[in-house]
């Protein structure tokens, strides 16, 4: 399930290619999310970890308009021995979890990050854990920032609501239906190439005896 309350459209094409992207179909699926607390809780998500106990980049007037997508407010929330200390903890539960998840057949695991607004402790340490799984674990991960602008120059604010397409009344269900039919041609287009290479494998064994 996706949950697509504040999505815009192309936080769901992210989504929706993270989700359907092809690979090796035994390969338990991974998505590591940031959200904010104030948005509310991803209803996606199966395990969701709290980092509100981290200094919070908000309050520092240098880095209140800039995203954790930027060097300088990872740095400043990586700098704190509390937040490699939450990563080291959650790669080392996630190492004999997802093995354990994969072996009850599930297919997609999502884990969701969040502080107060989703703009900054999250993102930054979605982006490390990610990383860590991909290095040190060998696993394919995908990341998402559902309540963080896709920019992080700090010149606009590219929130969903800012755009008109994360709040009621303001123009998010057309965007958002638009979102959803660009993501339905391109998962048909994926599933029609699919169609076509196996149909057309057993031609190709052949011309190769």
């Amino acid at each position: 399930m996706i949950d697509t309350t504040e999505l815009n459209t192309h936080q769901l094409k992210a989504k929706l290619l993270a989700l359907f992207e092809t690979g090796d179909r035994d390969t338990l699926r991974i998505a590591v999310e940031s959200f904010g607390f104030k948005h509310g809780l991803p209803m996606d998500a199966d395990i969701v970890m709290d980092v509100r106990f981290l200094p919070n980049p908000h309050w520092e007037e240098g880095l209140r308009e800039f995203t954790g997508l930027s060097e300088e407010v990872s740095d400043y929330v990586l700098r704190h021995d509390d937040a490699e200390h939450f990563v080291s903890d959650v790669v080392a539960m996630l190492s004999w979890q997802i093995p354990a998840f994969s072996r009850e057949g599930k297919s997609y695991l999502t884990v969701a990050i969040g502080c107060t607004g989703g703009r900054h402790r999250s993102v930054a340490l979605v982006n490390v854990l990610a990383s860590f799984l991909r290095d040190q674990l060998k696993m394919t991960v995908s990341t998402f920032h559902r309540d963080s602008p896709w920019e992080c120059d700090g010149s606009a604010d590219l929130r969903p609501g800012s755009l008109g397409l994360g709040m009621p009344g303001r123009g998010r269900r057309p965007a958002l239906y638009a979102g959803i039919v660009e993501g339905i041609s391109l998962l048909a287009a994926r599933v029609a190439l699919l169609t076509a290479d196996r149909a057309l494998a057993p031609f190709a064994v052949a011309a190769d005896a």
